[in-house]
């Protein structure tokens, strides 16, 4: 089966709002450009546990979707569910996998998701938008993402990666957006 690609990062979480009021909310404040890892994870704020819950528009792609889900939120143990859908909001998921909390990175969830023959670990953490450089157009708190392809099976050739950029192996970063709960009402059983 042949393989799609490097989706970029998600994350911009309004910490305050609940819904996006239009889809032009969805072309602003989407990618942080440059190569490398470029969020400041040392001074990422508290991680959003209870705001956490629910599908997140992948920058600029209004068709693909993370759906974040808490298994877990307890003093000692922090789990965080993810599923990446490509195709649409209502589409069954690319790609699977866990998050977790990191003892040293109080702030920040790690994640390996796996999808069909490629698997890519995720960076993700709440950031005050002033401490984030580069980036414009953003509400004060935002969720940010960082991605990148950590292994591949059958020597699955990676190309054209979602969001672009010459090296589909290469650290890609994201601002997300809430998706209202609203927007699923046609998907029917989620």
């Amino acid at each position: 089966m042949k393989a799609i690609l490097i989706f970029l990062s998600m994350a911009i979480f309004n910490y305050g709002a609940t819904a996006f009021a239009n889809h032009e909310d969805l072309r602003s404040c989407n990618l942080l450009q440059g190569g490398g890892d470029a969020w400041p994870w040392s001074v990422a704020q508290p991680f959003p546990w209870d705001n956490i819950e629910g599908y997140w528009a992948l920058g600029k792609r209004q068709s693909t979707f993370i759906r974040a889900h808490v298994l877990s939120s307890t003093k000692n143990r922090k789990i965080l569910s993810l599923s990446i859908h490509k195709d649409s909001i209502c589409s069954k998921p690319y790609a699977k996998g866990m998050g977790y909390i990191d003892i040293n990175e109080i702030n920040v969830v790690r994640a390996l998701v796996i999808a069909d023959n490629l698997k890519f670990q995720l960076k993700i953490a709440m950031f005050d938008s002033h401490d984030v450089a580069g980036l414009s157009g953003c509400e004060q708190n935002i969720v940010g993402l960082s991605m990148q392809t950590v292994g591949r099976y059958n020597n699955l050739k990676i190309s054209n990666p979602v969001l672009g950029g010459p090296n589909p192996a290469a650290i890609q970063n994201a601002v997300l957006k809430k998706v209202p709960p609203e927007a699923l009402s046609d998907c029917g059983n989620n």
